[in-house]
């Protein structure tokens, strides 16, 4: 489109030399100087045509890229997908894809959660600080100081800012 719109200035140019315009006139001189301009708008309009092209070119290769960065993040992902959802269902039963343990699983998942949940407490002994998971925490529950080795009961302390270790609850054999 630019080099057509070059082609078509100069070809303005030369039927206004071919008429031979008196650039002396006013008339000639407004004439030559919109056909001048013509051909500067053509200059540019063809330079920012082939800057657009680069960037589409560019555009394209980057889009190339990604697509393929994309196929391979998730590729790998769809395919430990793939092998999940073997494991869960069996499709070649006739019988109702529909099992009431996949709902307990979820259950289960929630107490697992609730079980981590820890609680920073003090040895009474050494006065150090560490945690214990909450579902640990109760008035017989003793638990071995990570520092000093003492079987002690936890009590929770909310007030510590340093690093603090987990302690392990105490085995019948260690009471």
């Amino acid at each position: 489109m630019a080099n057509q719109l070059s082609d078509k200035v100069s070809y303005i140019h030369g039927l206004m030399e071919g008429m031979k315009f008196d650039t002396d006139s006013n008339e000639g001189r407004l004439l030559g100087k919109i056909v001048e301009l013509l051909g500067e708008m053509a200059d540019e309009i063809e330079a920012v045509s082939e800057a657009q092209d680069e960037l589409s070119e560019y555009v394209d290769s980057i889009d190339e890229d990604l697509a393929d960065l994309e196929d391979a993040i998730f590729d790998d992902e769809d395919e430990e997908d793939d092998e999940d959802d073997d494991d869960d269902f069996d499709l070649d039963d006739d019988e109702d894809d529909f099992d009431e343990d996949d709902f307990d699983n979820e259950e289960e998942d929630e107490d697992d959660e609730e079980a981590d949940i820890y609680v920073e407490c003090v040895c009474p002994q050494c006065k150090a600080a560490f945690y214990v998971k909450e579902t640990e925490l109760g008035p017989d529950a003793l638990h071995v100081c990570p520092r000093c080795e003492a079987k002690v009961h936890a009590v929770p302390d909310y007030e510590t800012d340093e690093e603090i270790p987990v302690a392990r609850l105490v085995e019948d054999e260690d009471k």
